[in-house]
């Protein structure tokens, strides 16, 4: 994200490289709410068979704190998922 934001900052306007995007605002809030959708998105359509999860995070590369916890939550849904095809779970 924060690579994100230093480059809406700059002015980098999102709809020249991103033709979708069309006139939303180019602010952080509109710009990352919309990429979280078109990932949702995209999944959904590829996934009919409901059997692959999708975890979505926006983080800094720099926070670390952040990206530690990001690690920790796909540790636990990666062990959760073969504790369930165990029939552990």
């Amino acid at each position: 994200t924060d690579v994100l934001q230093r480059k809406l900052d700059m002015g980098v306007r999102v709809k020249k490289y991103i033709t979708s995007y069309g006139d939303r605002p180019n602010d952080y809030e509109h710009v990352s709410s919309y990429f979280l959708a078109h990932f949702k998105q995209v999944h959904r359509k590829n996934n009919v068979d409901a059997k692959r999860e999708l975890y979505t995070h926006l983080t800094s590369v720099v926070d670390t704190r952040s990206t530690r916890q990001i690690i920790v939550n796909v540790r636990d849904a990666i062990f959760r998922d073969h504790l369930k095809e165990s029939s552990m779970l």
